[in-house]
């Protein structure tokens, strides 16, 4: 009986705040300390997004650093704006230098300066056992000058 007087009790004096809302729509929220301990934060999103949903942008970094306690004040509206318009910014300056440097490799390879690589699929890792690997057998398959680990596997007496 005590524990769920206790529980009501912290229901009732516990009270989130909301502190702002992002240029996407997300709130903010605050709940106030209890017992000695340190307020919490959190963020509701504007639409219900799962786990693998989330990207770069859905939480600006601003709010991101509010909500890790790396900045004591929420962001201003102000400060949201100009680190969308930077982040355009970056990112248009990046497909620059991606198209830029496509138009150069394709230009080096035209003057036979460089070759084309072609993408190789990837089996797995070369540590992996199963990579590169033959069925084991009682023979050795190596001449003594090259290194193959597991190849030889020899009967044991």
């Amino acid at each position: 009986m005590a524990s769920v007087l206790r529980t009501l009790r912290r229901l009732v004096r516990s009270s989130k705040t909301l502190v702002g809302t992002d240029l996407h729509g997300n709130e903010y929220y605050e709940v106030s300390a209890q017992g000695g301990r340190r307020q919490k934060r959190y963020v509701k999103p504007m639409g219900m997004l799962k786990a693998d949903q989330y990207t770069q942008d859905t939480i600006p970094v601003e709010w991101e650093r509010w909500l890790r306690w790396l900045r004591d004040d929420p962001p201003l509206h102000k400060e949201l704006q100009w680190g969308q318009h930077r982040l355009q910014q970056v990112q248009k300056k990046a497909r620059e230098v991606e198209e830029t440097d496509e138009m150069m490799r394709k230009h080096e390879a035209n003057e036979g300066l460089v070759t084309i690589s072609r993408k190789v699929k990837d089996i797995g890792h070369a540590s992996a056992p199963a990579v590169g690997l033959r069925s084991p057998s009682e023979e050795p398959t190596s001449d003594g000058k090259t290194f193959e680990p597991e190849s030889w596997h020899p009967v044991k007496t």
